[in-house]
């Protein structure tokens, strides 16, 4: 592979304690999210911009 860049976008979030060392009682789950977009599939749909 000659590009030095990927042909994808990724968003990554998190919430919760990553710790789990101070659990709270009312939220005690830890969640983490991922979202990929090829980067021509994101052009096109997410922000509609034509090549």
């Amino acid at each position: 592979m000659s590009n030095k860049h990927s042909d994808y976008i990724i968003y990554v979030d998190e919430s919760g304690d990553h710790g789990m060392s101070n659990i709270n009682k009312c939220y005690p789950v830890f969640v983490l999210v991922f979202c990929i977009f090829k980067k021509t599939d994101y052009l096109q749909t997410v922000i509609n911009m034509q090549w």
